[in-house]
């Protein structure tokens, strides 16, 4: 069994190239595989640290989400495996009322020599949807609920042995929201489980969700300090595939 440390950051759309460059410098630190939301604006920044660093980076053009890891090393003959079997961007839903678009950036990647490959999918699914005790009705719900059937199907289209990272902009600490996930997410192992911590990844509350498919074991989310640039607070958390 190999061990790995994904850590997830739901980005920010203001953030300066300085405090992406920052923000995945202190990440790679924590983990082998990153992956990103908003991250629209800043895909050259984002290329460009990945460059700079040894590190792999997905993000097909006009993507918002990305997934980065570390590169693998040679082996004795120079050689070295194909890392990424395939990648790519899938749109989830209709359009926001805004025109936005919700989609998912995929990728199965070949993390280690010992393991089979490992599909990360990562996604940002709409807002303005979480009501005191169920979901708010209205444009914003119909496409969040249309969202969430194609990030199943994005999924789905994978092997078993997936990770799926995403900002559901639905907090956890609510137990309406817990009971969804449980339900909405069922073949899935969520690595927001059991006493939550008091950090949660937006001002408090848990927003940020990773779950895993079988085939995968993973341990409870672990929050990471706050990064200069961004609202949300990264996690981290160990894979075992």
């Amino acid at each position: 069994m190999v061990q790995v440390w994904q850590a997830h950051l739901s980005g920010r759309y203001t953030a300066t190239r300085g405090q992406w460059w920052n923000a995945l410098s202190y990440l790679s630190e924590q983990a082998d595989v990153i992956t990103l939301t908003e991250g629209l604006q800043a895909r050259e920044w984002i290329a460009e640290w990945a460059m700079a660093h040894g590190w792999e980076h997905v993000q097909p053009k006009g993507a918002e989400n990305a997934i980065l890891f570390r590169g693998l090393e040679r082996d004795k003959d120079g050689q070295r495996d194909v890392a990424v079997r395939a990648e790519g961007v899938t749109e989830l839903s209709q359009r926001l009322p805004s025109g936005k678009r919700v989609t998912a950036t995929w990728a199965k990647i070949n993390l280690h020599q010992r393991a089979r490959p490992v599909a990360f999918v990562v996604s940002h699914l709409p807002a303005k949807v979480e009501g005191r005790s169920t979901f708010q009705r209205g444009k914003h719900y119909v496409t969040h609920a249309a969202a969430v059937r194609g990030l199943k199907r994005v999924v789905a289209e994978q092997n078993r042995r997936v990770s799926i990272s995403f900002d559901a902009n639905l907090n956890l600490r609510r137990p309406w929201v817990r009971a969804w996930e449980r339900v909405a997410f069922r073949r899935y192992q969520s690595a927001w489980r059991g006493k939550l911590p008091e950090a949660g990844t937006f001002k408090g509350r848990v927003i940020d969700w990773l779950l895993v498919g079988r085939g995968i074991r993973c341990d409870k989310a672990e929050p990471l300090r706050r990064l200069d640039g961004f609202d949300h607070r990264p996690f981290v958390v160990t894979l075992r595939v």
